[in-house]
């Protein structure tokens, strides 16, 4: 990839990241508010744009601008996750995992998805693996639901940049964001009425649910089936939305 290319699939990338992260806050109570990365440890000096004081403690995060937070991506996020060697749509989950789970995870999934060169199937594949961590960590429970959205936007929006990267017709990518949209509610239907039926079912249901987003538990108790079911229905549920979205402003 050319460096100007790379500069390019940047620009075009950075609005969703700039969406994903917000704007400054400042919650005594988050650690990563302080310039010591713990709560009360520092200097209580926010985050703006996803970049915090405890990771950049002598910035000045209230009065930091959009072009100094670009560059920060560029060279702390980008870079190093190795986007400028993506192309067109793979690139963008790849910078989003870097940004919102760091660039070591974001390397990580780049490699596992290197023998899935064709774009919109490495994308479908990075997106899995968002899923399947997000799905594994302690507070799931709490902020489950604004990760799946998140995955779920950024996929689909990858998956568009993607077909049109490739010369693909405004007809065409506005068919395949809609197939996608379809697929994901006629999942959301399939995990419904599995969640809405009896224990042995249910237990069935969330084995079924294994597909691409590798919850990857043994399915022993009907409350653990329910509750596979339940994430699985609403990561559908989130992807659809996330694909009639796209679909809608072809």
């Amino acid at each position: 990839m050319s460096a100007e290319t790379s500069v390019v699939r940047l620009e075009a990338c950075l609005p969703f990241i700039f969406e994903g992260e917000g704007g400054y806050t400042a919650n005594a109570k988050d650690p990563g508010n302080w310039t010591g990365g713990k709560v009360g440890k520092g200097t209580l000096k926010g985050t703006k744009y996803g970049i915090s004081a405890g990771a950049y403690p002598t910035l000045n995060i209230k009065a930091l601008t959009r072009p100094q937070a670009a560059e920060i991506y560029r060279r702390d996020y980008w870079d190093q996750a190795g986007c400028h060697s993506l192309s067109a749509g793979p690139d963008l989950p790849i910078f989003d995992v870097s940004v919102n789970s760091g660039p070591g995870r974001a390397v990580k999934f780049r490699q596992q998805t290197i023998g899935t060169p064709e774009p919109v199937a490495r994308i479908k594949a990075i997106s899995a693996k968002r899923r399947a961590f997000y799905q594994g960590l302690s507070t799931f429970k709490t902020f489950g639901k604004g990760w799946m959205a998140r995955v779920a936007k950024i996929e689909a929006a990858a998956i568009k940049m993607a077909l049109a990267a490739t010369g693909a017709s405004p007809v065409i990518v506005q068919k395949t964001l809609r197939a996608e949209a379809d697929l994901a509610k006629g999942k959301v239907k399939t995990g419904t009425a599995v969640g809405g039926a009896g224990g042995s079912t249910a237990i069935a249901g969330g084995a079924a649910a294994t597909d691409w987003l590798q919850v990857g538990l043994a399915v022993g108790a009907v409350a653990l089936a329910l509750a596979i079911t339940f994430h699985f229905v609403r990561a559908h549920a989130e992807r659809a939305q996330a694909f009639e979205a796209e679909a809608a402003g072809v």
